[in-house]
């Protein structure tokens, strides 16, 4: 069969000009031999072992490329439509988007309209609304089947195919938005902890492998102008977001659908695989903003009647097992609360909470859930949540302070020794702010003790991966087990430092005009920390020190092990530090740098009830700074010596990366600033 044969130019009114031109480019080395006319710049600009070449109209080509899916490993159940030799299921994706020369090349075969003159103008990204994407997929679909006979399957990779299964012809169709976003975070070709990342590459990166905001100029690009995924896909992020097959109903705003990868105007932190945003399923979008991706796939039941038609003497086909039943995707979901309390899950019991235990489930189906929390007797919390198989949903609650006051009030009131032994009772089984106060008037002791958070005991890794943006080469990531112990819930204040000042006659620290009462104290040494825990142990009989700095982390963290407790960002309405700097692209076009501390309790508490945990003041810790984690983080030094000590949790004056959990300092013992302070610790 001739090339133009071959390819159906018959159907189409090819200008004499361009036939002219066809005829030459056959002609030249290389192309005719594996009949594809475009130069390949056009369609393939970065060509690698296992691509897939798929004839395409006008003597065009489109590229897939293999993707293995390991149906549930690394937290994904998707499962592509092609088997390997080895029986593993595998998804045909698209290399890159769709190009504008490649959509004109479908849209004039359905047309019956000349071909597009292959140019380099049109290698840019097409951008079509998802009812224009849909038609696209079934107008190129169409004409593979019309093409079947002129294209082998795809073993050969080096000449134009269309993909079969059991002999049945694949279809072309947007992806599904979890096949997209299996492939976006890099499948079964990165670690699972990469993959359970929002994006497969470290942050610093992001110029080269996406064109967004920063760096697209406001244009699209050609195909294959930034750096390829594990998988060999291009663009996946950035350059145009790409439309997902299924409809999502909006409430709002009504019948829409998905659109993923960010665009060349999304800011950078807007690039990441969970990212979705809603357009209408058509009309035209002046801005180009959304493109396509094309998959290759053969619904389940094309084979099942291909495996069942044989005519007498055929030999049968391999058996097709019966299509699997629809897949679900499961999340995990995380309740933490200060009460001890019982979980339902859409109206089913699912499971207790206690202030000391979390409750934790890693197989809740994704989807939006109804989460009904029940304290005493009384529903707490009764609300849709949104369940995502990407992350853990967390919710953490204080359910309990408006009991707690209550609880509280009644004892001050009663003013007896019955009233707060009830108190204390009450205590047991609700976190509680005034467990100090109690226990001072039991025992006659007319001093504010500080306000304290107990802490179970637990192993953790202390110190931060090798991927962790702006890692120190001090925090090697080691394991770490600690006993139960309990935390001071807010930095000690001038409020409490000047009652033991005045006491022993020790100097006022400096305040810089900020203030005194609530604002933590600073301008205090390692000793001074020292002398008030032991000066308020013997005030208040139960023993007071410092934290060591394994001790001081695995609190901070509260259970996280991202950069932050508050995850891989952190904003200025969660702790005080410089925001005039951003970390991880999170953005600081609306961070403040306040240039002085906040009173205690200012801004919200990690998971585990601590204040200001980050940021404000660094904080000292009993612990000798060691670079090379030898032990000393579960040791306190003793008083004598000279050794430098390890501080945590940067101040209002440093950049958000000084505040990560795992950032480690030293100081020399006598050291004094502003920017120090320190909170205390209890043995249990």
């Amino acid at each position: 069969m001739s090339i133009q044969g071959r390819f159906s130019f018959a159907h189409h009114r090819i200008r004499l000009a361009l036939g002219v031109w066809l005829l030459w480019l056959a002609a030249a080395p290389g192309w005719a031999a594996i009949g594809i006319l475009w130069p390949e710049a056009l369609y393939n600009p970065k060509p690698q072992a296992g691509d897939l070449l798929l004839g395409l109209p006008c003597g065009g080509a489109l590229v897939l490329r293999r993707v293995a899916t390991p149906e549930h490993a690394q937290g994904y159940a998707v499962t592509g439509s092609f088997t390997t030799s080895d029986g593993t299921p595998e998804l045909l994706i698209g290399k890159y988007e769709v190009t504008e020369l490649q959509a004109q090349a479908i849209a004039a075969a359905a047309a019956g309209r000349a071909c597009p003159e292959p140019k380099a103008s049109l290698s840019h990204p097409a951008a079509r609304d998802w009812l224009g994407a849909v038609s696209l997929a079934e107008d190129y679909s169409r004409w593979m089947e019309t093409q079947a006979k002129g294209f082998p399957a795809c073993e050969n990779e080096a000449l134009p195919c269309l993909p079969r299964e059991h002999g049945v012809i694949a279809r072309v169709r947007l992806p599904l938005a979890q096949e997209w976003e299996y492939a976006a975070r890099g499948g079964w070709a990165v670690s699972a902890e990469r993959f359970a990342m929002n994006r497969y590459f470290p942050a610093e990166s992001l110029d080269a492998q996406a064109w967004y905001a920063a760096n697209a100029g406001g244009r699209t690009h050609p195909i294959g102008t930034r750096a390829a995924n594990p998988l060999g896909l291009y663009d996946l992020y950035g350059n145009v977001a790409e439309w997902a097959h299924e409809i999502d109903q909006d409430p709002v705003a009504g019948r829409a659908n998905l659109a993923l990868g960010g665009h060349r105007a999304s800011a950078g932190n807007e690039l990441a695989a969970n990212r979705r945003w809603r357009y209408p399923l058509h009309g035209e979008d002046p801005e180009g903003r959304v493109g396509l991706r094309l998959v290759a796939s053969v619904p389940d039941h094309l084979l099942q009647k291909n495996a069942l038609a044989v005519r007498p003497g055929e030999a049968r086909p391999p058996a097709i097992p019966p299509a699997p039943e629809p897949v679900i995707f499961y999340g995990k979901l995380r309740l933490i609360a200060d009460a001890v309390g019982e979980l339902w899950i859409d109206g089913k019991a699912a499971g207790r909470v206690t202030p000391d235990a979390p409750f934790e489930d890693e197989h809740v189906e994704v989807g939006e859930r109804r989460l009904t929390l029940r304290i005493g007797g009384e529903t707490i919390l009764d609300e849709e949540r949104t369940v995502r198989a990407e992350r853990w949903t967390e919710i953490a609650l204080e359910v309990a302070a408006s009991l707690d006051r209550q609880a509280f009030d009644r004892a001050r009131q009663a003013d007896s020794q019955a009233g707060w032994r009830a108190y204390l009772a009450h205590c047991e089984t609700v976190r509680c702010t005034h467990r100090a106060e109690a226990e001072q008037w039991l025992a006659g002791v007319p001093v504010a003790a500080p306000e304290m958070v107990r802490i179970k005991e637990g192993c953790y890794q202390m110190g931060s991966p090798e991927i962790e943006p702006n890692r120190d080469w001090d925090e090697h990531w080691h394991p770490v087990c600690v006993d139960s112990f309990a935390m001071g819930q807010y930095e000690v204040t001038f409020e409490q430092y000047d009652a033991f000042a005045a006491a022993t006659g020790k100097s006022l620290p400096a305040d810089h005009g900020w203030g005194r009462g609530k604002r933590p104290v600073m301008n205090v040494d390692w000793y001074d920390a020292l002398a008030y825990a032991e000066w308020l142990s013997q005030k208040t009989g139960r023993r007071y020190r410092l934290p060591t700095e394994a001790e001081w982390e695995y609190a901070a963290r509260a259970g996280t092990h991202t950069p932050f407790w508050t995850g891989d960002c952190l904003h200025t309405d969660q702790a005080n530090y410089n925001g005039l700097y951003n970390y991880n692209d999170c953005g600081a076009e609306t961070g403040v740098y306040r240039k002085e501390t906040v009173p205690v309790g200012h801004l919200p508490p990690n998971p585990w009830g601590l204040h200001e945990v980050s940021g404000n003041l660094w904080e000292w810790t009993c612990s000798q700074y060691d670079q090379n984690y030898q032990g000393e983080e579960s040791q306190c030094l003793n008083k004598n010596s000279a050794a430098a000590r390890a501080v945590r949790g940067g101040s209002w004056s440093r950049m958000p990366w000084f505040l990560r959990s795992a950032y480690r300092h030293s100081k020399s013992p006598d050291h004094r600033s502003r920017f120090l302070g320190f909170r205390l610790a209890q043995d249990l």
